[in-house]
């Protein structure tokens, strides 16, 4: 039966990627003293979180072992040992997207379409294997990007990527950033189903002279980033010094109960 509600009935959660240079602090992000967050790692850099009271881990070692994430956070419980333990997350942080990719070329050389011609079997580099890494990666950043458009089942995703600098051909100069993904325009495919990007960075803070890092919310020089929220809530500021997802989301109005 259709029902028609105003748009701030509907609860949803926030799907967002932060990238940056590698040690940044990008993954200790998921220590948030409001969210329960598990940590869907690829990257095995989860020391950082030994410390977080709140925060889970779950080790991704193949992409089937994702799909079986996936699967899980839709259908509201993991399997395991033979139990059902329910996905009571408020918060998932897949570390890291640049890592998934790898995955995923494995997996269409060995799973997907592993009878394809290759100069080396099981080997990626197939020119149709290149179309399967784009529409795998495609199809997943969108299953997410659904997960937390559901109401009240609506989860927090946000995604880790490495960064990837965008020269100039002629003078090989530095003239943007996007997040690092092979493929032609995979990364703006990425890109462009997602809530927000933002980018990482770390400084030395000018009275105090310790290093805080921030994340930009806005295309600032060469860094690519952008966040989308109601033309009727006060935007976010351009540099978040010390960012705490919950606050950030909660100023942008994605709300999940």
């Amino acid at each position: 039966m259709l029902k028609i509600t105003k748009p701030t009935e509907i609860k949803e959660g926030f799907h967002g990627i932060l990238y940056g240079k590698p040690k940044v602090g990008k993954t200790s992000t998921a220590d948030d003293p409001k969210f329960k967050t598990l940590l869907i790692d690829m990257e095995g850099g989860s020391a950082v979180l030994s410390q977080a009271k709140n925060v889970d881990r779950v080790a991704v070692d193949d992409f089937k072992d994702f799909i079986e994430i996936t699967d899980s956070v839709k259908r509201g419980y993991f399997m395991i040992d033979g139990q059902k333990v329910p996905c009571e997350y408020d918060l998932y942080v897949i570390d890291s997207i640049s890592a998934l990719q790898e995955l995923i070329k494995t997996y269409v050389a060995t799973s997907y379409a592993p009878s394809r011609r290759r100069e080396i079997a099981t080997k990626f580099g197939a020119m149709a294997d290149w179309g399967d890494l784009r529409d795998i990666i495609t199809r997943t950043t969108k299953a997410w990007h659904q997960l937390t458009k559901r109401n009240e089942e609506s989860i927090h995703c946000i995604w880790i990527a490495h960064e990837q600098v965008i020269k100039d051909e002629t003078t090989e100069q530095a003239v943007g950033t996007k997040v690092q993904l092979q493929g032609k325009d995979t990364a703006d495919i990425v890109m462009a189903h997602v809530d927000g990007i933002f980018y990482m960075f770390n400084r030395q803070n000018k009275e105090t002279k310790e290093l805080e890092r921030g994340l930009l919310t806005q295309t600032t020089g060469i860094y690519a980033a952008g966040v989308r929220q109601s033309k009727h809530a006060k935007p976010l500021d351009a540099q978040i010094i010390n960012p705490i997802w919950s606050d950030i989301f909660e100023t942008l109005g994605y709300v999940r109960k």
